[in-house]
């Protein structure tokens, strides 16, 4: 491996993960914070990798950074790898000298991960709301389905009410598949600047069980 990275704490239900081999070959798990969930993977360019092992021998040599305060309170802690020597720091603050270059790119991959999925859910919010498969690859659940809360909104952020239900799928989701929501059975008619949230929750399996959260709102 390059350089890897992990996200973990705050609220999320689990942690997200990347990590580029040395061959330029790199796969992703995003768990929460998006409307699509799931693995995500791809191959970077010959130039790219050659940056990284530069930048990821740099960090390496540096050493982990010596790290004196305790976490804040509920703090998303990132986790970065460069070869075997490792850095932490809270989510999106800067790290000193040649950590830096990786903590960018690893933040920045991660991130724009979900635009290369493998196997992964996506919620659409518009209209009854759908699930769907995106990606070529078949996405493991635990098969209890996926838990929906729906919340309406109003313009000021106050809760003016919520709807919850469970939708059912199956063990092994193909690519192809899609459901809906049924979000028209909530009873919300949004008017005046109201919008409707989404949370949906399932379990992935891959290796072990993974919990994962979608987020998306009208």
């Amino acid at each position: 491996m390059i350089v890897g990275m992990s996200r973990a704490g705050g609220f999320g239900p689990g942690a997200d993960e990347l990590e580029v081999d040395d061959d330029g070959s790199w796969k992703a798990l995003r768990s929460a914070g998006s409307a699509v969930g799931g693995r995500f993977g791809g191959q970077l360019d010959p130039d790219v990798i050659a940056r990284l092992h530069t930048e990821a021998e740099a960090a390496a040599s540096a050493g982990p950074p010596v790290r004196e305060d305790a976490w804040s309170p509920g703090a998303v802690v990132d986790t970065f790898w460069a070869g075997e020597v490792v850095a932490q720091i809270e989510r999106e603050a800067p790290l000193p000298g040649p950590w830096e270059p990786v903590a960018a790119f690893c933040r920045s991959q991660l991130e724009g991960a979900v635009d290369a999925p493998l196997a992964a859910v996506q919620l659409d919010p518009a209209g009854e709301a759908t699930l769907r498969h995106v990606g070529s690859e078949v996405l493991s659940t635990d098969g209890s389905g996926f838990s929906v809360e729906a919340t309406l909104t109003g313009p000021d952020s106050s809760t003016l009410g919520s709807w919850t239900t469970t939708v059912d799928a199956p063990e092994v989701i193909e690519p192809g598949w899609e459901t809906t929501l049924g979000l028209g059975r909530s009873g919300f008619h949004p008017e005046g600047g109201q919008t409707i949230g989404l949370n949906v929750t399932f379990t992935m399996v891959d290796g072990l069980p993974r919990p994962v959260a979608l987020w998306a709102s009208t």
